[in-house]
């Protein structure tokens, strides 16, 4: 009997796959038009960004990962990379004003390309599409709903209004602005003006500053001739938080080496923030999340993670390889990730030496003989940290300080209900705060098997976490800057929490599918009845007294609730040879769920509205 061939169903399942990120995209377009943003001015950002920085991306990435894992990682790594190479050679150009002349390198890339016999290959269809549907449609949400959000929140508060122009050059002003804002498009400007690097205010100062983001700007405007201000206001920060985004669930990917981790990733760190349990404040310890106020408003730190996140990918596939020297070209763009992060936001590489010392210490405990690589990667991050301060920086530290635990007073919990100049108040306070941060890391506990502690990657990425909780807790910086070395390390908390889950759950990937998406409905269900618990009034402070009760039982109750859930999912499926493994990793799912419905809980109301609007085509908000 002959069978049926197997091509429509490929084609059908190949359908459903791009029709995700094509959704994605028709959204996205739809937020910005939304917001005023003319339709041929976003497709024309597309099409530069695609031709000049993607596609030559792309192109270096399949030449030196190695094997492939999705076409999702070549394209997302790939346009990192384009990222990174165009902000450094337009910075290696600028002393001679010429950063206007950084496409070359994009041009440079696609002709060797096709000139060198053996690299001709990474113009290769892939064999097959490694992503399914779900996979696809779940990451494609978490996009759509980051644009949403990042419309109401942000955009909608920073109007722009079209001034002339026709087409793709059109050209906009902004109504009102943020107060960083224009202080970042007058960077850009001069830059693009091939004026020297001097502040804009102050013409015969150096400008000393983390600045690959006003480098890719400038580039991007000269090369596309699309103005600085859709650029900087509507079109970078909806393209970068969509990278970021997908460049979470392309390391976790590489990490655990399943395919379903990276959807789950994306939503544990898409809407993970900070823990609150309280009704009466959504952020009584600041809000670190992937999706925080920072997002729009500092775009040296939106233009960083994507990089960063790619530079962490390349860096656990060096750690895991055996042979280092036939690694080199990837080592050399683990070098230009890096260095593109860190010149665009200096905690990034901080964050990123503490995470691979760490690596390398252990190393050197369990793997002894395999210690080459971490070191060597130590050695060109701690070299580009050192580039960073000493050319970018001009040796200066700002206003960065060593003060242990200053970040504590700004916390509104601190400000509200204590005081700190009473030592048992400030350890009550760190001790919440620790909680309310490190629950995205639950499932971190997951991990815990011989074989994973003698993984270098793991160990990357914990030590990356908890360098940036440590640098955040004890130092100081004006305007709480210091919170960026927290932000640069949150979405390697929920990195470990959805690589924790898929490890626990691999016997059973499709219970564990189920398992983690009534855990989602579970924690926005239990927060939400914890916080109606605790009511909506603050406590009263009573100094010298703290209102442990008012502050703590919330959280035994969230405890209790959490515990009480895992057990019973646990005691449903002993029937199924549940065991201590499976009470923990519901008890680890349930916890995905709590934190995923903090961030649910706080930006529902928010996305619901903005979308209703979007829809409806009703007027931007003011």
């Amino acid at each position: 009997m002959t069978r049926a061939p197997a091509l429509p169903f490929r084609a059908g399942r190949e359908l459903a796959v791009l029709s995700a990120p094509a959704t994605a995209l028709v959204v996205c377009l739809a937020v910005l038009a939304h917001y005023s943003t003319p339709v041929p001015v976003a497709l024309g950002y597309l099409a530069y960004l695609a031709v000049a920085v993607s596609l030559p991306g792309t192109l270096v990435w399949r030449a030196v990962r190695g094997s492939q894992v999705s076409f999702l990682e070549d394209v997302a790594i790939g346009t990192a990379i384009g990222l990174a190479a165009q902000a450094l050679v337009a910075f290696a150009l600028s002393p001679l004003h010429l950063s206007h002349w950084s496409w070359l390198w994009a041009a440079a890339a696609i002709t060797l390309s096709l000139l060198v016999p053996r690299w001709r290959r990474v113009w290769s269809r892939p064999r097959s599409v490694r992503t399914t549907a779900l996979s696809a449609w779940v990451q494609s949400a978490a996009v759509m709903a980051s644009a949403v959000w990042l419309g109401a929140t942000a955009i909608a508060h920073n109007p722009v209004a079209y001034i002339d122009g026709w087409g793709p050059w059109s050209r906009g002003v902004p109504s009102s602005a943020y107060v960083d804002l224009p202080f970042h498009q007058a960077i850009a400007a001069g830059i693009q003006g091939n004026h020297a690097l001097v502040y804009p205010y102050l013409y015969d100062v150096p400008l000393q500053y983390h600045l690959f983001v006003y480098e890719h700007l400038a580039s991007a405007s000269s090369d596309s001739r699309i103005d600085l201000t859709w650029l900087l206001y509507r079109l970078d920060p909806v393209m970068l938080v969509a990278l970021g985004i997908v460049l979470a669930g392309v390391l976790t990917r590489r990490l655990s080496g399943a395919a379903r981790s990276a959807p789950l990733a994306t939503v544990v760190v898409t809407l993970s923030s900070a823990v609150s349990v309280y009704g009466w404040t959504h952020f009584p310890f600041q809000n670190p999340g992937f999706l925080h106020f920072a997002t729009y408003r500092s775009p040296t730190q939106t233009f960083g993670i994507p990089l960063f996140l790619a530079a962490m990918t390349a860096a656990t596939m060096l750690l895991r390889g055996r042979r280092l020297r036939a690694r080199l070209p990837l080592l050399l763009v683990f070098a230009v990730l890096a260095l593109g992060a860190g010149g665009s936001k200096s905690t990034f590489l901080p964050v990123l030496v503490c995470g691979l010392l760490l690596a390398l210490a252990t190393s050197l405990v369990v793997r002894r003989g395999r210690w080459r690589p971490a070191l060597t990667l130590v050695a060109v991050a701690g070299a580009g940290f050192a580039f960073v301060v000493l050319v970018l920086l001009g040796g200066k530290s700002g206003s960065l300080s060593i003060a242990p635990l200053n970040l504590l007073g700004s916390m509104e919990l601190a400000q509200r209900v204590a005081d700190l100049a009473i030592p048992g108040h400030e350890r009550v306070i760190l001790v919440l705060a620790l909680a309310s941060w490190l629950s995205v890391a639950i499932g971190a506990m997951l991990l815990l098997s011989r074989r994973a502690l003698h993984d270098p990657a793991g160990w990357l990425v914990a030590g990356v976490a908890v360098a940036g909780v440590a640098g955040s807790l004890l130092t100081s910086a004006n305007g709480l800057s210091q919170l960026y070395f927290l932000y640069a390390a949150w979405p390697m908390l929920g990195i470990l929490t959805a690589w924790g889950l898929v490890k626990a759950t691999a016997p059973s990937p499709r219970r564990g599918v189920r398992l983690a998406a009534g855990a989602l409905a579970a924690g926005a269900a239990l927060l939400w009845l914890v916080a109606r618990v605790d009511g909506s009034t603050a406590p009263v402070r009573v100094v010298p007294a703290l209102p442990y009760r008012a502050i703590g039982g919330p959280w035994l109750l969230l405890l209790a609730a959490s515990v009480t859930l895992a057990l019973a999912v646990g005691l449903i499926h002993r029937s199924r040879r549940a065991t201590v493994l499976t009470t923990w990793t519901v008890m680890g799912v349930t916890f995905v769920g709590l934190i995923a419905g903090a961030g649910l809980s706080l930006r529902s109301s928010e996305v619901v509205s903005s979308l209703d609007q979007i829809v409806s085509g009703a007027p931007e908000a003011p």
